[in-house]
């Protein structure tokens, strides 16, 4: 039982991917809320219109869910405020930033990539096939999570890094 996360890197991409495991008890899990969103990456245009993002605290309470806050790594890049479970993004710049997404009650916070681009740019981001949060029971078995290099190659599949900041908590193989 316990939290730790995931980090996927890749050459041709300037930022890591991060997945936190959390290993809980069901009867604990309201011990230790954590903060799930709908999207992991977010591919935006310089100076389009507002992009919704939702995001949850699991394991609070429905008070708990108007505390969540929202805020952007680069206000030069990325705007950004919120209002509970709801976010609003916009790019003002081209760059990549995270959205984070908090609350008082969560250990880790949540980090959104955005990639902002000019309309005519091409930029590298990893997608994978889960949630950037994966909540097991002990001894739950094995899981599988494919990554992709988004705007990439077929065989960049080769070049992806996986490392863990736990260790005795889930065991990695890639």
């Amino acid at each position: 039982i316990g939290t730790t996360r995931i980090k996927v890197t890749n050459e041709k991409c300037s930022y890591p991917l991060y997945i936190i495991v959390q290993v809980v008890d069901p009867i604990a899990a309201s011990s230790c809320p954590y903060i799930q969103v709908t999207q992991p990456v977010l591919n935006l245009v310089e100076s389009t219109s507002w992009t919704t993002v939702s995001a949850e605290l699991v394991g609070g309470s429905v008070d708990d869910q108007k505390n969540i806050i929202w805020s952007s790594s680069d206000t030069t890049i990325l705007e950004a405020y919120g209002q509970n479970g709801v976010g609003k993004v916009r790019a003002k710049a081209s760059g990549i930033c995270y959205l984070t997404v908090s609350h008082v009650k969560a250990p880790y916070e949540q980090k959104i990539l955005c990639i902002c681009d000019k309309a005519s740019s091409k930029e590298y981001s990893i997608s994978v096939d889960c949630q950037n949060i994966i909540s097991i029971k002990p001894n739950a078995g094995d899981q599988q999570i494919t990554a992709q290099l988004v705007n990439g190659t077929t065989v960049d599949k080769y070049n992806f890094n996986w490392s863990l900041d736990v260790f005795n908590i889930v065991s990695l193989t890639y």
